[in-house]
């Protein structure tokens, strides 16, 4: 029963603290009182009737035993219960720990309410045995007695003592308890109220009433905290060797409680009236935004047809309001800003902590604000961005097209200048491939610039279309016209030279081809010539010659289109530098002109040894045939000279004979031309002829049929001389011997028929100084 105690004190405790609680937390208070008052009620009876039956079980267990037994048993359990008494073991200060000490105590308090008829019945028996007892042996157990009650006695105040100590005690720290229990509920059911973490939150206004609410409260709790205060000083005075820090801990632990929460609920206070500070100032920002937003779209200028000066001037509006629109950002910014965090600020400070779901009225209101002024913003930002990309669009395309037009104009001019700077000269292979290159970054320059001119068209065309009734309308066609011209000019510069570039490097190939090969072939014919020989005098080896020459002469003819073109390929590549550096050119006419000197000079040398192979040909049988008519005239006139030697003396014969020899002298003075036709034909051959062993032999044949014709020349001189002598002294003779001859003439006619006779009779007269 005595253990159970404690568990009836502590329920008792229990409840009283469920139904004493504030908040009207129970709803069946009266059910909870009604059991535990029961519950108690049937203790109590329960506890007096195992009290009664204990008493009455010592009674008879003190009856049953000898005086001097019981005497000894209670001396021994009176020390027990003094002992009881007299243990100070340190308290706790707590309300369940002093009940079960208590509990504790009422368990001793009733084992000595047990012992008062146990002490009584020992006193009866012991005076009854000292009636009858030795006295000694009487007086010692009446000592003994004596003692016992006296002892019991003091056992049992100082038990009483003890036991209203321990419930004056009790009541105090009952008192501390349900205050501390009191001020620690308000704190943690306001601590709940003000961040619930269950339920459908509060609103901005339920949030500031329950804040005012909780000033008011606290200041009846601060009072609160002053009676535990005394309290504690009055349990540390009652208790002085109880757990006075324990006291002093739990005080500072509740000061400390309370305290925060009175620094939470001030954080919380300056929190809200941040809150309603930074709402009124977010509706007073979003007001301002809102009459700017209205009275600027009013401000946005309409695109309508109109001059550029008015879309200047329209444009300059819409970019001073754009300029105002950016401006108004970081407000709008900061509004947005301010709404969030005031809507966050809302939701922390009234939703709850599990859901923390923004649902209340106020969060609708700034929301919407935002949203108006938000939508309103990015609305105005669209409209002014769109009318000022439109009024930009009309007058920067005018602008554009004029700039465009100026660049391009630039830009073609230049090109202008550039093509009119081009080098034509096209005589090197690198400088044609280096002119190549710079056609192509040129061409690939235009090609690029195609675009550009395409489109700034369409721009100029656009313009033209959409303002056909502009005072620029015709200076847009202008334009547009010096444009295409000079586009077209530069075109036909480009193509023309890119014609002229890739003739030229197709001449330079041509020539270069050529020149290598012509120069080669001619080299050889060079070596060829070298070693055709000197010209011959014999017919059949100037025939050979010939049909050299021929073969030669063949190859130059098959060559001769090759050569025509290197001249061809050479002049197109000079004529395209003859306005240029008089230094280009120089090698293609170098090369030229060597190829040109081999050319010239082995058709040359061709030509000439052609014509005097021809004329030495000519020559030589003419010379040839000369020389056999002179030789035959020679040898048939010497014969004939020769058949004249030792005729008649007679002036008849001798006259016959000089005839003869005259004629033969005359034939010799005909043939002498031929012997100088000869002899001019040797001169000729001679001065065709280099070699000295050739001009030896024509002097040698010329000398063979000179020297005999010369040779008999002097004999028919001689002859001729002798006969004229002869003539003159036959006619001496004759003349002196007329007589003598007509006497003889008879005879001599006679004797004619022998004239041998007669010529050897008279040859001594006729021809004395021989034939």
């Amino acid at each position: 029963m005595t253990g159970h105690q404690i568990a009836i004190d502590t329920l008792r405790k229990t409840a009283e603290s469920l139904i004493t609680s504030d908040g009207d937390l129970l709803s069946n208070s009266d059910e909870i009182q009604e059991t535990v008052d029961d519950i108690v009620e049937r203790y109590d009876n329960l506890s007096k009737s195992v009290s009664d039956r204990n008493e009455k079980l010592q009674i008879t267990l003190t009856r049953s035993m000898s005086v001097q037994d019981g005497l000894d048993e209670m001396m021994g359990w009176m020390e027990g219960v003094e002992a009881s008494v007299k243990e100070k073991g340190q308290i706790p200060l707590d309300s369940a720990s002093i009940g079960d000490i208590l509990s504790k105590e009422a368990a001793l308090e009733q084992d000595i309410a047990s012992r008062q008829s146990s002490i009584s019945a020992m006193k009866a028996k012991v005076k009854k045995f000292v009636e009858t007892a030795d006295p000694s042996a009487a007086a010692l157990l009446q000592s003994k007695m004596d003692t016992l009650s006296q002892r019991f006695s003091d056992a049992c105040d100082k038990h009483k003592q003890k036991v209203s100590q321990l419930e004056q005690l009790k009541e105090k720290v009952e008192q501390f308890e349900e205050v501390a229990d009191k001020v620690q509920q308000f704190v943690v059911k306001r601590s709940q109220d003000l961040h619930e973490t269950e339920g459908p939150g509060k609103t901005f206004n339920e949030l500031s009433q329950l804040m005012q609410a909780t000033k008011a409260e606290m200041a009846e709790h601060a009072s609160d905290l002053e009676t535990l205060q005394t309290l504690s000083k009055e349990l540390s005075e009652i208790s002085p060797d109880g757990n006075k820090a324990q006291i002093q801990s739990k005080m500072d632990n509740l000061s400390n409680i309370f305290n925060t929460f009175k620094d939470t609920v001030k954080e919380k206070e300056e929190e809200v009236s941040s809150c309603q500070d930074q709402l009124g100032e977010f509706r007073s920002v979003a007001s301002t935004l809102t009459k700017w937003l209205e009275e600027t779209n009013e401000k946005v200028p309409v695109v309508q047809p109109s001059s550029e000066k008015s879309l200047e001037k329209d444009l300059q509006i819409v970019t001073g309001l754009l300029d105002e629109w950016t401006s108004k950002g970081p407000a709008v910014q900061d509004l947005n800003s301010k709404g969030s965090a005031l809507c966050s600020l809302i939701t922390f400070l009234t939703s709850p902590a599990k859901t923390k779901t923004p649902s209340k009225s106020e969060l609708m209101g700034i929301q919407q604000n935002m949203s108006f002024v938000n939508e309103g913003y990015a609305s105005l930002g669209e409209t002014l961005k769109s009318r000022a990309a439109e009024l930009s669009g009309s007058v920067q395309e005018v602008k554009e097209a004029q700039k465009e037009t100026e660049n391009m104009m630039t830009w073609l001019k230049d090109m202008k200048k550039t093509a009119a700077s081009w080098n034509n000269a096209a005589t090197e292979k690198d400088s044609v491939k280096t002119q190549l290159e710079q056609q192509k970054a040129f061409e690939e320059d235009m090609k690029q610039k195609r675009d550009q001119l395409q489109k700034l068209r369409e721009k100029l065309l656009n313009l033209i279309q959409t303002h056909p009734n502009s005072p620029e309308a015709a200076k847009w066609k202008q334009m547009l016209a010096e444009i295409d011209a000079a586009w077209a000019d530069i075109s036909g510069s480009v193509e023309e030279r890119k014609q002229h570039l890739e003739q030229s490097n197709k001449n330079l190939d041509i020539f270069q081809t050529t020149e290598l090969q012509l120069g080669q072939w001619l080299s050889e014919k060079e070596l060829m010539m070298s070693v055709l020989g000197p010209l011959s005098i014999d017919p059949n080896m100037l025939k050979m010659q010939k049909q050299q020459v021929q073969i030669l002469q063949n190859e130059f003819k098959s060559r001769k289109p090759q050569y025509e073109q290197l001249e061809e390929a050479a002049s197109a590549i000079l004529s395209s530098s003859d306005n240029q550096d008089p230094s280009s050119g120089k090698l293609v006419r170098e090369q030229l002109a060597d190829v040109t000197q081999k050319w010239q000079g082995l058709t040359a040398q061709l030509d000439q040894r052609d014509g005097l192979i021809d004329q030495a040909a000519v020559k030589t049988g003419q010379f040839q045939e000369l020389l056999r008519g002179l030789s035959q005239t020679v040898t048939q006139l010497e014969n004939d000279l020769a058949n004249h030697q030792g005729q008649s003396t007679q002036p008849d014969a001798v006259k016959k004979q000089l005839e003869d020899v005259h004629n033969i002298s005359g034939q010799l003075r005909d043939e002498r031309k031929k012997l100088k036709e000869a002899e001019g034909i040797n001169a000729e051959l001679t001065a065709m002829v280099t070699e000295d062993y050739l001009k030896a032999d024509l002097a040698r044949q010329l000398e063979s049929v000179s020297k005999p014709f010369k040779q008999l020349e002097e004999k028919a001189a001689k002859r001729i001389e002798q006969l004229n002598s002869t003539f003159a002294s036959s006619q001496q003779f004759h003349q002196t011997s007329k007589d003598f001859q007509s006497w003889l003439g008879e005879k001599l006619q006679d004797q004619s028929k022998s004239p041998t006779n007669l010529c050897q009779s008279g040859h001594p007269a006729t021809n004395p100084g021989g034939a």
